[in-house]
């Protein structure tokens, strides 16, 4: 989050009650206390978050080094943040810079580490973990072709730092990151200052290659007005080639600077343009010929709209599409960049899009009476900027001869999650060949087509035109591979020259040991050799303590760290997530991305015996894993990143019955489907027996287990695991601009945030009760450690149930340890109104305020069949005990509803936040709500956001009944003792 909207932020907040504007509250009442010195104040007591230089920044990403010199002055960082950097050196200098005033941690460091994660001991005269421990590494054979093609420094194309960062504070978690500011634009802003501020966007285009001296860019303004004309002027020349500024903020508020006195650093050559192409009067005409209209501008921007929304499996995917019209169809070639195909997923677009208001904006001076208009502030503030890669075009010509052209993008890195391949890489290399070879018979057969008596378009067999890609050789069948392999055999004895060269290229990718089965074999090999990585080497992730039924001998990490080949069983999914999807990344995206940082947030606080965990260090059984993986890989189709993490989320993450909930008693083992294992479970032999409070009883027990403690009220919720991509343009330590964006990946669980506690206490609360939860092996754990007495860092989701109850203070009673019930009127009814206390302690949206940026709000129910024919059969029954007359402060129970928000452009909403809206209905449906969708449109004069959003009761919980016959009994002994006192 950036200075300004930071502070708009905590001043705003402040006075509309939220409790993130608390400390600059206290500091501005107390005695001879500036406005000033209250907001340093509150701004240095807000910097307390190690996370936030990796997920609240929307402008511009800091590099790793960057991002650690703002963090260093938190205290105990590294108790809530862990750092695993690409090499040795980062690794050195982070624990120099960020924990040089940590007494405990060079202690913590000779021990190697943690007792919560880490097995095997680091590199060789190495004293930190680094992802390069872990890497893959190209095998020998396969680095002999690569040299010969790229050079003996080919290794240093690959060098892409990729760094993982694991938050262990849930309060941190994405679901919490920006919801302050968001709650304030649409609960907070007069529409006065709305109708002062203007959408704003900037496109700016950056093409593959560097322009030749001389000549225009392409897609630029100056090769729309003067064509291919080249200047005789050398300043002419300078001009035309004059590069744009990397930081398009520093640029704007910058003075006019001579193009000779700008540094190459703050040089970006790829940018041949920006909005000047979009915004450039008629009146600029071109010395075109005479075929084109002259009084025509080069494009019309017509509309720009972003669309955020999952994509199955554990991916939320960003796309976007542009509008605009090439107003002279003779110019469609200047255009190349965005519609060529060579061009397709190498041109980048760097949007930028927000709000501009007079005030507090850098182009101007605002005026003496709006010099600190907080408003202002929050409104300029709101801006966020993105990288796309174009991925397609389609263009239409209208009857006034112009062209309407759409390209569709995709965030960058969101492309190669979709279509990068687990075995990236250096079997990328051998694709490429092959596909080489592909393209050679493809041109023969075309050449081939046109000569009479040979092999006409009709005589062509369709084996052998299917054969001629790597899709086709896919799905070739046996018959039709052996009536090709006869095919070769006559065309290699033909004394047509094509014909004959046709044969062979056919025969050098389809015989035995041609270029398909060395490809399939590579891909294979590689594989097996990505597998075994999870084997050898250090885990720098994975628990060193038991997890559920999985034991840290099952782990091996019972008595030291060092891995032994033999007995590895359990490999984290932190070193799963690196070998093959960072690696995946880090191969596709060599030319894309300065830096890559992978980002894993905690699990939740009701994931059973796993709520203890961050993401990266979930077990994971390898032998199981190799079994799943080998079954559903198909060397020749591949299996994409996506896919990849689909399969791990429904086999893992998703499986009610691994022994890391501890719950796997109750079920047996996978089904089969054709032989092959599928993620569903039946319960076991024993459980069937049961009956159902027997099972719930039994699932109880366990939870009891894994929370500590004797509650009742234990609930199990699965984790919610959904990857997200960010990539921005980047900023060193040194505040200069990096080459090339960073991109950055966030391991999250959407069920993972402060809502969820308050949500567990405002809906038990609705029955008159509320149990918290013990939480005693969370404590233990982290006051303990593992086996070796080493701390561990955990969640700690105790602290905010503990900081939430604290906050309602005397308005809540205390009856039996951890049993709490709301304080009420003699009538019944509460003494207070529980709405308004939620909603001081969360962000909160009210439907219907004065000042708010809703444009419209459509609330529905999610239907579901089966409960709306139980509502039928009871819609002619009463129950003579409930009085429906009188409001006892509790909001009525509804179906679970879903929410879709129309409001001004918000561009820092993000998918997984979560907030608290209030419809003023007085029933459930004021509620706490997750995004589970985004889209911004982008049009003339206008700039508007929808969201989409889900109730958290949508997200399964396992909730046992006897637990509100607990709550009773506890409740009815109070009752029976204060009888006796009187």
């Amino acid at each position: 989050m950036d200075k300004d909207l930071k502070e708009a932020v905590i001043e705003l907040a402040g006075f509309y009650g939220m409790s993130v504007g608390d400390e600059y509250i206290k500091a501005l009442v107390t005695e001879e206390q500036t406005a000033e010195k209250a907001l340093s104040q509150a701004l240095n007591a807000s910097k307390n978050n190690p996370l936030a230089p990796f997920n609240e920044r929307k402008k511009q990403f800091k590099t790793l080094m960057a991002a650690v010199e703002e963090i260093r002055e938190i205290e105990n960082v590294d108790e809530k943040i862990s750092i695993t950097p690409n090499d040795q050196s980062v690794a050195e200098a982070i624990q120099e810079r960020v924990f040089e005033n940590n007494t405990d941690f060079a202690d913590i460091v000779n021990d190697f580490g943690y007792g919560d994660q880490g097995k095997g001991l680091p590199a060789p005269g190495d004293t930190f973990y680094t992802t390069t421990d872990i890497r893959p590494y190209i095998p020998e054979s396969l680095a002999r072709d690569i040299e010969a093609k790229m050079g003996p420094d080919f290794e240093a194309e690959f060098d892409i730092p990729v760094h993982i960062i694991q938050a262990f504070s849930a309060q941190n978690a994405p679901p919490s990151v920006g919801t302050e500011a968001v709650a304030l634009w649409l609960n907070s802003i007069p529409a006065v200052e709305m109708s002062r501020a203007i959408p704003m966007i900037d496109i700016r285009i950056h093409l593959p290659d560097k322009t030749k001296i001389g000549e225009s860019k392409p897609l630029s303004l100056f090769k729309f007005l003067l064509g291919d004309t080249v200047p005789e002027s050398a300043d002419a020349k300078e001009m035309i080639n004059a590069d744009f500024h990397k930081d398009i903020l520093a640029g704007q508020s910058s003075k006019m600077i001579p193009a000779g006195e700008f540094t190459d650093a703050e040089r970006d050559a790829s940018i041949v343009s920006s909005m000047e192409i979009f915004t450039s009067p008629q009146t600029m005409v071109s010395s075109k010929d005479s075929s084109s209209s002259p009084f025509r501008p080069f494009l019309s921007f017509q509309s720009f709209n972003i669309d955020v929304a999952p994509a199955g499996g554990m991916m939320a995917v960003q796309t976007a599409e542009m509008s605009f019209i090439l107003h002279d169809k003779t110019r469609l070639k200047d255009v190349l960049g965005l519609v060529a195909p060579a061009n397709i997923g190498k041109t980048q677009l760097e949007v930028h899009y927000g709000w501009s208001h007079p005030d507090h904006n850098n182009m101007g001076r605002p005026s003496d009476a709006s010099i600190n208009n907080r408003y202002a502030k929050l409104v300029n503030a709101m801006r966020s900027t993105e990288i796309y890669n174009v991925i397609s075009a389609d263009y239409k010509f209208n009857d006034s001869g112009e062209i309407e052209l759409d390209v569709r993008l995709s965030l960058a890195g969101t492309s190669i999650a979709r279509k990068g391949e687990i075995t990236d890489g250096v079997a990328e290399e051998k694709e490429k060949a092959l596909n080489e070879i592909f393209k050679e018979i493809r041109k023969i057969l075309a050449t081939l087509r046109g000569k009479k008596g040979k092999i006409s378009k009709i005589a062509a067999p369709s084996y052998v035109t299917a054969a001629a890609s790597l899709g086709g050789a896919t799905m070739i069948s046996d018959k039709d591979l052996k009536k090709l392999k006869a095919f070769i055999k006559r065309a290699k004895k033909s004394k047509d020259v094509d014909f004959k060269e046709l044969g062979k290229n056919l025969d050098e990718v389809y015989k035995k040991k041609g270029k398909l089965a060395g490809f399939v074999k590579s891909k294979k090999q590689l594989l097996s050799e990505l597998m075994d990585l999870l084997t050898t080497g250090p885990d720098p992730f994975l628990p060193r303590r038991q997890i559920g039924n999985v034991t840290s001998y099952a782990m091996r990490v019972n008595n030291d760290k060092q891995i032994s080949k033999r007995y590895q069983t359990y490999a984290s999914f932190g070193k799963l997530f690196s070998v093959f999807v960072g690696e995946a990344f880090r191969s596709r995206g060599v030319t894309e991305f300065s830096e890559i940082q992978i980002i894993f947030y905690p699990i939740n606080e009701s994931a059973s015996f796993a709520h203890t965990l961050n993401l990266a260090q979930f077990p994971i059984q390898i032998s199981d894993f190799r079994t799943i993986i080998e079954q559903k890989f198909d060397p020749v189709k591949s299996m994409t990143i996506g896919r990849f993490l689909s399969l791990v989320n429904a086999y893992y993450f998703r499986d009610v019955g691994n022994p890391v909930y501890g719950l796997n008693s109750l079920y047996g083992p996978r089904e089969k489907k054709d032989k092959e294992q599928t993620a569903r479970r039946k319960k076991s032999k024993a459980a069937n027996k049961l009956e159902a409070d027997q099972l719930n009883d039994k699932k109880l027990g366990i939870l009891r287990n894994a929370y500590g403690g004797s509650g009742d009220d234990y609930t199990f919720r699965m984790p919610q695991v959904t990857v997200k991509y960010e990539c921005a343009p980047g900023i060193d330590a040194s505040g200069s601009p990096t080459e090339a964006p960073i991109l950055r990946i966030h391991i999250m669980d959407e069920a993972c945030g402060k809502a969820e506690q308050l949500k567990d206490i405002f809906m038990s609360f609705g029955d008159g009760h509320f149990t918290k939860k013990d939480r005693t092996r969370e404590e233990t754990i982290s006051k303990e450690g593992a086996t070796n007495g080493l701390p561990v860092r955990t969640p700690r989701h105790q602290e905010l149930v503990t900081k939430a109850i604290a906050n309602l203070g005397d308005l809540v009673e205390n009856v039996d340890g951890s049993l709490y019930v709301l304080k009420t009127k003699d009538d019944g009814s509460l003494s207070f109104n529980l709405k308004e206390k939620i909603k001081s302690l969360f962000p909160t949206v009210v439907h219907g305020a004065a000042h708010t940026n809703m444009i419209s709000a459509d609330l529905s129910t999610i239907s579901d069949s089966a409960m709306n024919t139980i509502m039928m059969m009871r819609q002619d029954q009463s129950n003579p005990d409930n009085d429906q007359g009188k409001d006892g402060g509790i909001p009525l129970q509804i179906m679970p509803t879903q929410l879709s928000v129309e409001t001004y452009g918000c561009p820092l909403v993000s998918f997984g936040q979560q907030f608290f809206f209030d419809f003023n209905t007085g029933t459930t449906a004021d509620n706490f709500y997750a995004v589970t969708g985004i889209k911004h449109k982008f049009e003339a004069g206008a700039y508007t956001t929808e969201i989409d959003l889900k109730q958290l009761d949508a997200f399964g919980t396992f909730r046992s009944a006897a637990s509100e016959i607990s709550k009773l009994k506890k409740e009815l002994s109070k009752t029976e003792d204060k009888a006796k006192a009187k």
